[in-house]
């Protein structure tokens, strides 16, 4: 357990470090890692770090106790107003839905996924301005495809692109939205749009969606090039390491595509 003190930054640092390395390569080490030092952490932002990775790796390496340990903590968190940013409230509300959907309990995940979704609304109406009301659109989407309420989406984003023209962001999450209704055209239209305005490393993102939406209309080969298109153009990039992981998915995709 953490002590206090002048030790007690560094320890926190300390177990941040340890249960994210775990979780690359022993989720099981980093399930166990966070569900003991996890209740002892000061809330903030490494503490919901930390069990939002831990819970995950819990759900992952099949650890009954410890994934519901870490359910409990971590939708207590999510709780708490006055202790965490609204992201890292997001964040773990977005965990604690994710497992319990994986875990086949549709009713309490449609429920914590509900109170996310009114927790997100309450915060975007709060906003001083439309680009601090924005922030909030990845956020909630998220929250509306977890309640099977995609369409709900829709009038924000719609007024997030025309508050932000030159912005790639709202076009993207319309299509993934108009995708999971099924509204096939619109969510062509809305990532060609959102293809025609992107830049940068970000094209691997905006390519995965078209070669969704190309797929879902049947249109394999346009999926393939849409791929390739988005390989040709970061070839070189500086990417992070996420936008590698993703690039190298893209490729592999690609190549299934072709056969």
């Amino acid at each position: 357990m953490l002590e206090g003190g002048a030790s007690a930054a560094s320890a926190v640092a300390s177990v941040h470090a340890r249960v994210l390395a775990a979780s690359k390569d022993d989720p099981a080490a980093c399930a166990r890692l966070g569900a003991h030092e996890g209740p002892s952490l000061p809330r903030g932002t490494p503490r919901a770090d930390v069990l939002a990775t831990a819970l995950a790796c819990a759900h992952e390496a099949r650890l009954e106790a410890e994934t519901l340990a870490l359910l409990g903590l971590a939708l207590e968190d999510a709780r708490r107003a006055d202790l965490l940013l609204a992201d890292d409230r997001s964040a773990l509300y977005e965990a604690v839905v994710s497992v319990m959907r994986d875990r086949r309990d549709p009713t309490e995940a449609q429920r914590v996924a509900r109170e996310w979704a009114a927790f997100l609304e309450t915060e975007a109406e709060g906003a001083k301005d439309a680009a601090a009301r924005a922030v909030f659109d990845p956020h909630r989407v998220e929250a509306y495809l977890a309640l099977g309420e995609p369409a709900r989406a829709i009038p924000m984003l719609e007024q997030s692109a025309r508050d932000f023209p030159s912005d790639y962001n709202p076009h993207a999450r319309l299509a993934r939205v108009y995708l999971e209704m099924k509204r096939l055209d619109e969510a062509h239209a809305a990532i060609a749009r959102a293809h025609a305005l992107v830049y940068g490393p970000r094209i691997l993102r905006v390519a995965s969606t078209l070669a969704d939406v190309e797929e879902a209309r049947g249109e394999r080969t346009a999926a393939r090039r849409a791929i390739e298109a988005a390989l040709v153009r970061t070839e070189g990039l500086v990417l992070t390491a996420n936008q590698q992981k993703l690039r190298r998915r893209l490729a592999e995709r690609a190549n299934a595509l072709g056969r």
